[in-house]
């Protein structure tokens, strides 16, 4: 590296910071009622969290239910066509 590359380096990286100053937002401006509707909301947020993990709990309950009648009913067919079958068995072996 010569003298004024070495020089010059400085007043790029300079520049390159006097860029990004001028690129910046000026001020932030703050949604007051979104703020405070943030920070006074946590129960609200929390109270529908719960009321969400009800209505899930409930649905989930609700599934296995149908799930469980649908096996029962499915074991009460067998139990038919078993009762049946041996039924036909027996008056076939009569005749």
């Amino acid at each position: 590296m010569d003298n004024l590359t070495l020089l010059t380096e400085g007043s790029r990286i300079y520049s390159e910071k006097r860029k990004r100053k001028n690129d910046q937002i000026p001020e932030i401006v703050f949604d007051e009622t979104a703020r405070r509707e943030y920070l006074t909301g946590f129960h609200k947020r929390k109270l529908e969290r719960q009321v969400r993990a009800k209505k899930t709990a409930l649905e989930r309950e609700k599934k296995v239910k149908t799930e469980a009648k649908k096996a029962a009913k499915e074991v009460r067919m067998r139990q038919i066509e078993e009762n049946l079958a041996a039924t036909q068995a027996m008056i076939n072996s009569n005749i």
